[in-house]
């Protein structure tokens, strides 16, 4: 980026010196110059070092980090002191689609009416540019989907795209990679993740959702088809059990009972000889 001034018009410690000396000694400056001085150091406090703001109708450009645009801007390009964001220059940091949607949407957040610049304005001096990409490794930031948009043929900042693509990639998780710990979305639907440094455009049909809801969602949800199968299978074995048992006990008692009528009945008495038991005779028989 192009250094720029920003010290305030009715400050100028530029001046020559003699003129500056010789402005000291006269009585009714003293005290002009006394309100500059404290009036500039209002000027840096309160302008300089306060950082752009989004108002609430831009929240949703904040980054899974709640970093605005302006935010994401300074930690991929830092300024130095007295510098603005203007033009690109020549390096492929600064020329790229996705630093150009940065600016933009940090001029159009403010709410002031900006609306950001033209792409082939802010490109004039690239020798080439990069579209729907980031060249170098970010890890202290995240930078958001949809400022991976193409630029349209038009040259600028579609910020209605850009909702939209928000409102689709709702979900970021942090993947370490080595030394780089970078933010990217992932999808339900597949297995994959997906890298927020192509320009890969998903179908509205795909949904994403954060990676603990996923957790809670398996949890909360058991397999009911299981658990009914379960509980009339388990019925099912007890009453067979039951039936078993029973026609087990019934059959058990049926021989007894055949006995015990057998053992209570009278029997009959017979006259037959064989019936008949003989006594023995006990005693002495002399010689006949």
């Amino acid at each position: 980026m192009y250094a720029e001034p920003s010290l305030p018009v009715f400050f100028n410690p530029f001046l020559p010196r003699s003129r500056l000396v010789h402005s000291l000694f006269r009585p009714h400056l003293m005290l002009r110059l006394h309100l500059y001085g404290w009036l500039t150091l209002f000027y840096f406090v309160f302008f300089v070092n306060a950082s752009p703001s989004c108002t609430l109708d831009y929240a949703w450009m904040s980054n899974s980090l709640n970093q605005s645009p302006c935010q994401v801007t300074f930690v991929l390009s830092p300024l130095g002191t007295s510098q603005l964001y203007g033009q690109a220059s020549d390096n492929p940091c600064e020329c790229n689609t996705v630093m150009f949607s940065l600016l933009s949407a940090c001029a159009i957040c403010q709410g002031n009416g900006g609306t950001g610049d033209n792409l082939r304005h802010y490109t004039k001096y690239c020798t080439n540019v990069l579209s729907g990409t980031y060249p170098k490794d970010y890890n202290t930031t995240a930078i958001p989907h949809w400022t991976f948009q193409n630029v349209g043929k038009n040259g600028m900042f579609d910020v209605v795209k850009a909702e939209r693509d928000h409102e689709r990639m709702t979900g970021w998780v942090s993947i370490s990679e080595g030394p780089e710990a970078t933010f990217r979305p992932i999808v339900t639907s597949t297995t994959s993740i997906v890298d927020t440094r192509t320009t890969t455009i998903l179908t509205t049909s795909f949904t994403t959702v954060a990676p603990t809801e996923v957790a809670i969602e398996k949890i909360s949800k058991p397999n009911t088809g299981a658990i009914v199968g379960g509980v009339i299978g388990g019925v099912a074995g007890l009453a067979l059990i039951s039936g078993g048992v029973i026609v087990w006990l019934y059959h058990r008692k049926q021989p007894r009972k055949h006995v015990h009528r057998e053992l209570d009945s009278p029997r009959p008495l017979s006259n037959s000889p064989s019936d008949t038991y003989k006594l023995p005779v006990f005693g002495y028989q002399g010689n006949k």
